[in-house]
């Protein structure tokens, strides 16, 4: 059996950016971390020649093309793998429009553990644009970009997402300040499910229009913005500078928010809260907050409609946990 751990991410700024709408006339910037909550994929040979995948539901099938899950059909296709192969996951989150991540932190997982399977050594920047690929084009999500390379990569990042269609991966090493913003973050489960592509592909094509790219613009322009706090450890002002972007993400499509979600934005606020955002396409999934820690208590029990999601922030990508595989 092969076993990888992939983790998932928040992301506090910039998303919108890392769309090609945008950034082919104009680099995108999205600050991201990784956390302990993980994907897990198990791979094993099948002795029979068919192919199992279990996932929500279960698919044993003879021929790859007649495998329903989109993400496991191309990847295999990647790899020319067509059959004698089992494929399980689990995960530590809600797998569907969480907004941490969940669908590139499966794909991730499973082209580092199919090439892994195979005997091929991957890069993560190979790892990274494999999963791109397999997302945005041969499954023709309306998605970005940062997903993918977040949980790839691992740790507590900047990613540049440049005109030419490269990524550049800019670690963000201040020890002092990533300590303090992790101690003040809140994040909330909503218990709100939604379709993120619905709203992804809304966004995506509003960023055809110069009036929705001058939102993403004056985006991009706070995350170095709040690069430049989190280096001073000025995590007010961090919280300030993500409820600014997300006064801009809102503009982007009218489905990002709705009516609970602006009714927590407003009482975390009042009772403290620097700032904060819903994590992801919006609508749903987890909500996060910057505050003192001295508010923490007081905000939670304002929020008792939702459920508080613990964490700690994590330095690994995707990796092979365990492997005793023998072709």
């Amino acid at each position: 059996m092969l076993l990888v751990r992939t983790p998932f991410r928040v992301s506090f700024i910039g998303g919108g950016s890392d769309f090609y709408n945008y950034y082919k006339n104009s680099p995108g910037a999205v600050i991201s971390t990784t956390i302990n909550k993980y994907m897990y994929i198990a791979i094993n040979k099948k002795f029979d020649g068919k192919i199992r995948i279990n996932y929500s539901q279960t698919e044993e099938i003879e021929r790859r093309s007649d495998i329903k899950h989109p993400l496991v059909r191309e990847s295999l296709k990647l790899f020319n793998i067509n059959s004698g192969i089992e494929i399980s996951s689990q995960a530590d989150i809600p797998s569907n429009g969480s907004g941490l991540g969940s669908s590139s932190a499966y794909t991730s997982g499973l082209i580092n553990g199919l090439s892994t399977y195979l005997g091929k050594s991957l890069s993560k920047m190979d790892i990274a644009n494999h999963t791109c690929d397999i997302e945005i084009n041969r499954c023709g999500e309306p998605i970005g970009k940062q997903d993918q390379f977040s949980v790839t990569f691992g740790g507590f990042n900047l990613f540049e997402f440049n005109c030419d269609d490269t990524v550049c991966v800019n670690p963000i090493n201040n020890a002092d300040g990533i300590r303090k913003l992790e101690e003040s973050l809140l994040i909330f489960y909503t218990g709100q499910n939604r379709v993120a592509s619905s709203i992804l592909l809304e966004q995506n094509n509003n960023l055809n229009e110069s009036q929705y790219k001058a939102y993403v613009k004056n985006i991009v322009e706070l995350v170095y913005a709040f690069k430049a706090s989190l280096e001073k450890s000025d995590i007010k002002n961090c919280g300030a500078l993500i409820n600014e972007s997300w006064f801009y993400k809102k503009k982007l499509s009218e489905n990002v928010s709705n009516d609970s979600i602006d009714h927590a934005h407003k009482v975390a606020m009042a009772n403290g809260a620097y700032g904060g955002k819903i994590l992801g396409a919006g609508n749903g999934g987890f909500i996060m907050f910057l505050a003192n820690k001295s508010d923490h208590k007081k905000i939670t029990k304002a929020l008792d409609f939702f459920r508080p999601y613990n964490f700690l922030f994590d330095s690994s990508g995707t990796t092979v946990v365990y492997n005793d595989n023998k072709l």
